[in-house]
């Protein structure tokens, strides 16, 4: 409740970049994710803080029954407002690129729109890419109004490349467009009426991607959501590399920035103050070049 509370006093800098709209956020209660050690001694000798079994008794959850459970709480280290954690029940590794088939996260998308509150968008953070807990299946949502990226849709989109367009017998059309306006690159994959995504074009982009030694699927983030005048949209965003150099630089030069999915969609989170006070243009493309993936 106390962090919930701070969102209201939250310090935030607006940056320009190349018509793009950054937004960075001192948010002090975020320390706990952006310093999350992911090693896997690490997360071998803690206890998963998404299981079921280790979650606090006065933290409340809704049980969603697709064709796995999954459980809704509030996310106990907010960025934004309602910003909500989705985990599966079962303990299971950080790893979407295997499900396209279930149409996860549009099965998720479509629960949210019908029975808890509209306009809320999903994102995923995968195991070298922000996730703090890269050793349990999880997604998580705010809303839609609350993220630069999708603020800025619109002029992102009208120069946006088409690159496919498959019409199917039931009536949907699936289109895929390359976004290059952005300060790094985004795939986008739309359908314009249910919230599902033909398999095979998402399993052809992932195949597109490099997957790196030791890990069970390509860096990218994620974003998933209803678009009233478009439909069903998912945003990609490829990454190279988990953290920027100025995240273990030394004293002088370092600079506690770890992106997750928010970082990548425009929302830039520094826990300490002395990072977020002197933070500039510079370190901001410096950063988005380093960790995202240009192929």
């Amino acid at each position: 409740r106390t962090n919930h509370e701070a969102l209201n006093q939250i310090e935030t800098r607006r940056f320009e970049l190349a018509g793009n709209t950054i937004t960075v956020q001192f948010n002090p209660a975020r320390a706990v994710s952006t310093c999350a050690k992911v090693d896997k001694s690490s997360i071998e000798a803690r206890k998963c803080f998404l299981c079921p079994e280790n979650k606090p008794n006065e933290q409340d959850e809704i049980i969603i029954s697709l064709d796995e459970p999954f459980s809704l709480r509030i996310n106990p280290y907010p960025i934004l407002p309602g910003h909500l954690t989705i985990s599966s029940l079962k303990h299971q590794d950080q790893v979407l690129a295997d499900k396209t088939i279930r149409q996860l996260p549009g099965k998720l998308i479509s629960w949210l729109e019908e029975y808890f509150a509209s306009g809320y968008v999903l994102f995923y953070n995968g195991a070298k890419c922000g996730a703090s807990a890269p050793d349990h299946f999880h997604f998580q949502a705010v809303k839609q109004s609350d993220v630069p990226v999708i603020q800025q849709w619109e002029r992102l989109m009208e120069t946006a490349v088409r690159e496919k367009e498959i019409k199917t017998e039931n009536g949907n059309t699936y289109s895929s467009f390359q976004i290059t306006s952005y300060i790094c690159p985004i795939q986008v994959f739309i359908c314009n009426h249910s919230a599902d995504i033909l398999p095979e074009m998402i399993n052809q982009y992932l195949e597109s991607l490099p997957l790196h030694e030791g890990e069970s699927e390509p860096r990218y983030n994620l974003f998933a959501w209803q678009d009233k005048q478009r439909g069903f949209t998912m945003a990609y965003f490829p990454r190279e590399e988990h953290r920027p150099a100025c995240y273990t630089a030394t004293r002088g030069e370092q600079l506690l920035v770890s992106p997750g999915a928010l970082d990548m969609a425009g929302l830039l989170v520094t826990p300490r103050k002395e990072d977020f006070d002197r933070i500039t243009e510079s370190d901001i493309t410096k950063i988005y070049k380093e960790v995202a993936y240009h192929n």
